[in-house]
């Protein structure tokens, strides 16, 4: 027997092995021996030599139609059948018995692989193959559907157990073999009612449960037990002296009116050469010999590899314990080395770091300070000359605006750092941050020649929940940058894209992309670190603190987001910002009842900004057509006009190649009636043109990005095709004899409130801090304010002091007088906070007239209804 250890033989592993081994060989070839003898060489006895077959003539021309017959064999069923899926062929018992057939008969065979699992009667029904090759003859005997081949060989079944343990058969015993072996199923069931049946899809699982005590016994063929257990996995099983039943190896066809196929395999079976059956049973069996793998040797020899194992451990165990006791004062000696190494080197480091950083700051701070001090100078100089005054004072409000970011980034970068920066978690509108932030860079882009446009994905949320003012800071510098480094001529693109709703959180992907002067690999490996700019030069070109990007990315993170960049030197940069928000409860409403008459026609050569546009316009409902230029716009009106009927409204592109929006609107109002209303959409100033546009007969002006709900409230305005103003009609409201005490230490706020209140009729009494307030309120007589409206962060005494006081006083109206913030700290903790301190709610600034003027009329009427 040849052991294969690698590539190379071992003779002295080989004769170990055959020694240790003998005993048991010697009892497996006995037993299979006895059942040759007595089982195989009978059956093949049938015919001596070669017979001549005889066929009718209806066989032979069957054979001679050289039709080629499909036979299943089983894929994994050695030494009957073994598939090798490298070369697609089969060899075994079966496949040497099929050949001879071949080669006396002349029928062509083409051997397919048995699917494994199903039944030989759906195997047969299945039209995939003609013949099977290795089932139990017996076991098909009365089956209608199925005609079985006399047998070409037999063999015992028997039973393996553990060694050394007694087995009685009869007894209560836990039975493993194949699941497809349903003739032994059957027999064990009627000859041995005890014993508890555990079918397994293969005979090494089935070997397996014995070895691991899970079952007593499992039955099988003896020429495939001969095989397996000469692994040494299963030294330990023993075949036992007992035959369950004879498997009488046959094949199987269908059942048909015409058996050719079963009568020529009948014949050729019984003058099978005996000779040829024999020599394939001991090639495929006793002359197989095992060749033990490497795993083999290792469950082998386990004992004397664990013994040498472990001597080996102890052995390194003890070498590096002595080693260890030699380095452990050397240890001692070159940690404390490394200590005051470290120390010194972070001393130097601390050094440079603040000798850099109030380097870099005394220059920038420098820079607006000596502007400020500067045109300060000269302003006082020429104080008569107004025009030279009006300019210094804009120039250093700039240079204080410059000298205010980098106050503010120095301090934000500091709490950071020091883990004092906290986040907040209250509602706000994306879509005003998002317009407040596009606005700015719109008019700074075009005063620089650069396109900057804004593109929407999917937007859907609009109401989200965070840290607005952080989320505004890390848009700000990020389009700050890329204006900064785009040159004349070139693009920026704000691109935000809603990915998610997941688990009440919404993911915004935000992305500023331009085409400037872009990084190389060095920079972009210290981008986000504090005070880095490319090079001096940079730094005195473009100016900044440098803190910008390192504020960002830990904003970012704080956020639980990811900030990413990408850049290319000459080419451009792109920054990817993917954040997640609370989803507030707030929504607006999706669709209306009034959108189901209004037709609507777009008007946008955009694709990006059409597709959006697009999607919107179906989410809430609205039946539209699009148009690329104007040109095609006027053609789609004419011909929806002949055909009877119109447009409600048109949202058309102030910038288009051709006609633009104002020169659309002009033809339409020179073609159609008014009754159309037409909308100028523009991502630039709409101020420049306003004239012009109403002029032509524009109606709206909307600025880019359209957002869902921007649409939504345009066209809510539509009636009938009518325009209607949206803000509050204050003629609707009549406040008169009613007198409010307005809390306000703001004059300009004081100012626009007090002419927004008396536009309806109320009488206003001032109060320029919460102090004056509760002054004015305790000496008054009761009855001589309606309602009280309180500013929040006022000097001597705050809006929330202020009310406190007033709820507390002696005053018959204490408690009944209606007191409301009006401030402009919005958050939902600002609300809590207000209606915590006893206030009746709260209205926000900027001052919405229509909530303003629709607060004070429930306030009144419930005053009425008492």
């Amino acid at each position: 027997m040849d052991v294969i250890f690698g590539t190379n033989k071992t003779p002295w592993i080989e004769r170990y092995w055959e020694k240790v081994t003998m005993q048991k060989a010697k009892k497996v070839a006995l037993w299979m021996v006895t059942c040759l003898l007595f089982t195989v060489i009978p059956s093949a006895m049938l015919a001596e030599g070669t017979a001549t077959l005889s066929f009718t003539p209806e066989e032979q021309a069957y054979i001679q139609s050289n039709q080629t017959i499909r036979v299943g064999l089983q894929a994994a069923r050695p030494p009957y059948s073994v598939y090798d899926e490298n070369t697609g062929t089969f060899t075994g018992i079966n496949a040497d018995i099929l050949d001879e057939i071949s080669a006396t008969t002349g029928l062509s065979f083409n051997y397919i692989p048995m699917t494994a699992g199903v039944t030989s009667i759906n195997l047969l029904a299945s039209g995939d193959y003609d013949v099977l090759c290795g089932i139990e003859r017996d076991h098909f005997a009365d089956n209608e559907a199925i005609d079985a081949t006399v047998a070409f060989m037999e063999s015992a079944i028997v039973p393996v157990g553990r060694a050394g343990e007694p087995i009685d058969m009869n007894s209560a015993l836990t039975v493993t073999f194949p699941s497809s072996f349903q003739a032994l199923e059957d027999v064990m069931k009627e000859q041995y009612p005890n014993a508890i049946l555990k079918l397994l899809p293969t005979n090494r699982e089935c070997l397996d449960a014995v070895v691991a005590g899970e079952a007593d016994v499992f039955i099988q063929n003896t020429y495939i037990l001969g095989r397996m257990l000469q692994e040494p996995k299963y030294e330990n099983l023993d075949i036992l002296p007992v035959q369950i039943m004879t498997e009488h190896t046959a094949m199987a066809v269908p059942k048909t009116e015409n058996p050719l196929l079963l009568s020529i395999l009948n014949k050729a079976i019984i003058g099978l050469d005996k000779a040829v059956v024999n020599s394939s049973l001991i090639e495929h069996t006793f002359a197989t010999r095992y060749h033990m793998t490497f795993l083999d040797l290792l469950y082998k020899f386990r004992l004397e590899i664990s013994i040498i194992a472990v001597l080996v451990l102890a052995c390194f165990v003890l070498l590096i314990a002595l080693a260890a006791v030699r380095r452990r004062g050397e240890r001692v000696l070159v940690k404390k080395n490394e200590e005051l190494s470290t120390a010194i080197r972070q001393a130097q480091q601390a050094s440079t770091a603040k000798s850099q950083f109030l380097a870099r700051m005394s220059h920038e701070i420098r820079t607006p300070m000596n502007a400020i001090v500067g045109m300060t100078t000269l302003a006082k100089i020429k104080v008569n000359d107004p025009q030279c005054t009006t300019e210094y004072l804009n120039k250093i409000d700039m240079s204080s605006k410059v000298l205010l970011n980098i106050i503010n980034d120095v301090l934000d970068m500091s709490a950071i750092e020091n883990e004092k920066l906290k986040l907040a978690n209250s509602p706000f509108d994306f879509k005003e941050l998002v317009n407040s932030v596009t606005t700015l860079y719109y008019s700074q882009c075009k005063a620089k020649n650069i396109d900057f446009n804004v593109v929407l994905t999917d937007v859907t949320e609009e109401v989200l929940v965070g840290d607005s003012l952080r989320v505004n800071q890390i848009l700000l510098n990020l389009l700050s940058n890329a204006v900064k480094f785009t040159p004349a001529g070139g693009k920026v693109e704000l691109a935000i894209a809603q990915r998610a709703i997941r688990e009440d959180k919404v993911y915004f992907e935000l992305k500023v992309s331009d085409t400037g002067c872009g990084m190389d690999e060095e920079m972009l490996s210290r981008l986000f670190r504090p005070f880095e700019q490319e090079s001096a030069v940079t730094a005195q070109k473009h100016g900044g603190s440098g803190l910008g990007l390192s504020i960002s990315k830990n904003l970012v993170e704080m956020m639980h987001g990811t900030i990413q960049v990408a850049s290319t030197k000459e080419v451009g940069t792109t920054f990817t910002v993917n954040l997640s928000f609370g989803q507030s409860d707030h929504t607006f409403q999706q669709t209306s009842d009034k959108f189901k008459s209004i037709r609507a026609l777009v008007v946008d050569d955009d694709a990006v900004s059409r597709e959006y546009t697009t999607v919107v316009l179906k989410r809430i409902g609205i039946d539209h057509d699009c148009a690329v230029t104007g040109e095609q716009a006027i053609q789609m009106l004419e011909e929806a006009h002949d055909k009877g009927w119109g447009y409600d409204v048109c949202l058309v592109d102030w910038k288009m190649p051709g006609m633009d929006g104002i020169q659309v609107t002009r033809r339409i109002r020179d073609l159609f009636d008014e009754d159309t209303v037409i909308i100028i959409v523009s991502a630039y100033d709409l101020s420049e043109i306003e004239d012009e546009a109403k002029a032509a007969g524009a109606n709206l002006f909307v600025t880019k990005p359209l957002f869902q709900s921007t649409i939504f409230d345009v066209l809510m305005t539509l009636s009938g095709g009518k325009y209607k103003n949206a803000s509050a009609d204050v003629q609707q409201f009549d406040f008169s004899g009613k007198r409010v005490l307005l809390a306000e230490d703001n004059v300009l706020n004081m100012e626009i409130a007090t002419e927004l209140l008396e536009m309806t009729g109320i009488a206003v009494e001032p109060a320029v801090n919460g102090q004056e307030a509760v002054d004015k309120f305790e000496a008054s007589t009761p009855g001589t304010y309606d309602v009280i409206l309180m500013d929040v962060q006022m000097p001597l005494m705050d809006g929330y002091e202020a009310t406190r006081a007033i709820r507390s006083s002696s005053h018959s109206q204490a408690h009944s007088i209606p007191i409301y913030a009006m401030t402009a700290n919005a958050f939902i903790d600002d609300v809590n906070a207000a209606l915590s301190s006893g206030m009746n709610g709260h209205i926000a600034k900027p001052i919405d007239t229509e909530v303003l003027y629709r607060t004070l009329k429930n306030c009144f009427r419930e005053i009425a209804l008492g």
